[in-house]
């Protein structure tokens, strides 16, 4: 219940608060998070117009599966799949939108064998661009499939200032 100033008191209203998620801002290219292969995020369209953006270095002769999973009811994620050019310019590989609304759905890109060592940016957005708020979570994964049989570890060196990997003969110590 409120009180305004002249004694009339108002009705109850349940409200709810949408925060942004932990990634915030992550709304273009430039502010995006590198994406740690091991674990998911959990990312919401906490307002209109809201888009996440995450970046990840892609070996040739690999395969990456980039999902998204919907978490709340009212989100229809839209997957864009951007590699990045020696100039970091970057181009438009695929964009998916297969699934609507619902939780459970979710959207599926595969980035198979890539021909060059590149950075490549994933941006996840609502199929309708305004919508937002209660219910718009969603789950971004990033993956190197296995058989099952098995594990491989896969170590990635990169030079953040050139944007390439490391000179041939670098060491890594685990």
């Amino acid at each position: 219940f409120a009180m305004d100033s002249k004694g009339e008191i108002s009705s109850p209203v349940q409200s709810e608060i949408l925060r942004a998620d932990a990634y915030e801002p992550d709304d273009d290219e430039a502010s995006s998070t590198a994406f740690d292969h091991s674990a998911a995020q959990r990312h919401n369209f906490h307002q209109p117009y809201d888009a996440d953006w995450v970046h990840f270095y892609a070996l040739t002769g690999q395969v990456y599966e980039i999902r998204t999973v919907q978490l709340g009811s009212n989100v229809d994620t839209v997957i864009e799949l951007y590699r990045q050019n020696p100039d970091r310019s970057l181009t438009l590989i695929v964009q998916r939108d297969s699934q609507g609304k619902g939780r459970g759905d979710g959207e599926y890109v595969l980035l198979s064998h890539p021909e060059t060592n590149a950075f490549y940016y994933v941006r996840v957005r609502p199929y309708d661009s305004s919508s937002a708020g209660s219910q718009s979570e969603y789950e971004l994964q990033i993956y190197i499939p296995t058989a099952g049989v098995g594990h491989s570890l896969i170590v990635v060196a990169v030079d953040r200032v050139f944007g390439c990997a490391l000179p041939p003969g670098s060491t890594a110590t685990l």
